[in-house]
């Protein structure tokens, strides 16, 4: 799986779970992926703000610069 496949996997699977998010364990058991490999991308995703981690349980989220990217993808329909 290219790494690419791999960050659209963590996104979809955390689409699939935005109203509860899910801890690194539990997106590398359904994603079947290594720990350091998830952690290391969700760690990425956080710099970045495309994803946000809860900090009392740890459980990550689809961050706000998501929106940011679908925000220009609508003023460029217009």
């Amino acid at each position: 799986m290219s790494s690419f496949d791999k960050i659209h996997a963590i996104f979809e699977i955390l689409r699939k779970h935005h109203r509860t998010g899910l801890t690194n364990k539990e997106i590398c058991d359904r994603l079947k992926m290594a720990p350091s490999t998830s952690y290391r991308i969700l760690s990425q995703l956080k710099a970045c703000g495309y994803i946000h981690q809860r900090k009392e349980d740890t459980r990550y989220f689809l961050g706000f610069n998501l929106l940011r990217l679908a925000e220009s993808v609508v003023e460029g329909m217009m």
